[in-house]
């Protein structure tokens, strides 16, 4: 099979949609089909790209958005997208964004009379809006978004999410009726055996006590890693022996130190900067940790959670979207990002060992079902359905290349319309 992948989020980029992207697109080559991915170019970021000889790249010029650092906005060349997919005959097409990309991807499907998958990799309540300051702007956010995804979601004939409870959001929503779920992958061949005396090298190397609190992702303000902060702050002064470790990077990475040092706990809080995800995920590093925390309220299905599951560790998080999947007796919930109770829920799993096994042992148990290989497997079943029930009732006026001006046209006119209604 020839899937193409549109998306503006991949490798080099420090995000979870552009590992999962990556996951996928290996898992699928590894089972010997070709994927072609469709991304912006991304040009000043030094760290490097994982290759696939059955996974090629085709970037896209782009600009940069200035509201988020990394993003990209590619634009609208048509003409490139075309002459690459010609060649590549591809079998179905599949966008995990609904911006600059994913729209190629709309346009190309119905030129080329091709079926579309589109994957929800977000939610569009108003907590993904937190960063906003005003309620009101929030909740205006969410209306705005809703509308927007329902018309772009409406020209797939499959539909896909990691979050059951988002699809629940999204049918709810008036998405069109085809939403199927799909786990995020997880490349569990990845991750190496617990190894005591690189463990132990690890906590002596960063100054690490023997009971470590980890957060590790992208730094920004909607992920609300100050107050992971907070938290431990109120923790550690109860308990003097814990220890946080910070990995990433992102541009809140400067105020997230100087909060650290405001509070007191610099030398309890450890920021390791950017590691690459498969460095980080085969160099074993994650298990120097007796706990994973994250207080973001707007997860799908984040995939630092799932890898932390992998690497058996409780989880505290907040009952929120799509976290409450993801626990079942491996970790702790707080029903809001409130700092005492995130605090409480550091001190009872670093406090307890035996409460620490057995959520370690139920986190890698639960892990299991988002190993990549089933994870592609299923995705697969999901195309090759997708593609019979086309070849059974195709796009009814496929578009032709002569009309692309005109096309466009009217698809600003209908969103614009989808908007207002």
């Amino acid at each position: 099979m020839r899937i193409a992948y549109f998306t503006d989020m991949y490798p080099p980029q420090v995000n979870g949609v552009a590992t999962s992207v990556a996951n996928l697109a290996f898992e699928i080559a590894n089972k010997g089909h070709d994927v072609m991915i469709f991304t912006p170019v991304m040009s000043g970021i030094k760290r490097s790209r994982p290759e696939h000889k059955r996974v090629e790249i085709v970037s896209l010029i782009s600009i940069p958005t200035g509201f988020y650092p990394e993003f990209k906005l590619s634009l609208f060349d048509f003409s490139k997208v075309i002459k690459h997919l010609r060649r590549f005959k591809p079998d179905i097409i599949h966008f995990h964004t609904p911006f600059t990309v994913g729209l190629d991807a709309v346009v190309a499907s119905r030129f080329l009379n091709v079926p579309l998958v589109g994957t929800h990799h977000a939610y569009l309540n108003a907590p993904m809006f937190s960063f906003i300051k005003s309620d009101i702007m929030q909740s205006l956010a969410s209306t705005i978004s809703v509308k927007y995804c329902r018309f772009f979601y409406s020209y797939c004939d499959l539909q896909l999410s990691p979050s059951r409870k988002l699809i629940k959001y999204l049918k709810k929503s008036k998405f069109k009726d085809n939403l199927q779920h799909l786990p995020n992958p997880v490349s569990l061949d990845n991750i190496q055996p617990r190894d005591e005396a690189k463990v132990a090298r690890t906590v002596k190397k960063l100054g690490l006590t023997d009971n470590v609190v980890i957060h590790y992702g992208r730094l920004s303000l909607e992920k609300r890693v100050d107050y992971v902060i907070r938290a431990f702050a109120k923790a550690v002064k109860i308990n003097p022996k814990l220890s946080l470790l910070i990995i990433g990077d992102g541009p809140a990475t400067k105020d997230l130190v100087s909060l650290s040092k405001e509070l007191e706990i610099g030398d309890k809080c450890h920021f390791t900067g950017y590691i690459e995800n498969h460095k980080l995920i085969s160099s074993g590093m994650l298990y120097v940790a007796n706990v994973f925390i994250t207080a973001s309220p707007m997860e799908n299905q984040p995939m630092v959670v799932l890898e932390a599951m992998a690497h058996g560790l409780p989880i505290i998080g907040v009952d929120q979207a799509g976290m409450t999947e993801l626990m079942d007796k491996n970790g702790i919930l707080v029903k809001k990002a409130d700092v005492n109770a995130l605090a409480k829920a550091i001190l009872e799993i670093t406090g307890n060992r035996t409460l620490q096994r057995k959520m370690s042992a139920t986190s890698t148990k639960l892990s299991q079902q988002f190993a990549a290989p089933q994870v592609a497997e299923q995705a697969l079943n999901y195309y090759n359905q997708t593609i019979s029930k086309y070849k059974q009732k195709p796009h009814s006026n496929p578009w032709k290349l002569s009309r692309l001006k005109e096309l466009t046209e009217q698809l600003r006119h209908e969103l614009s319309r989808h908007l207002r209604d």
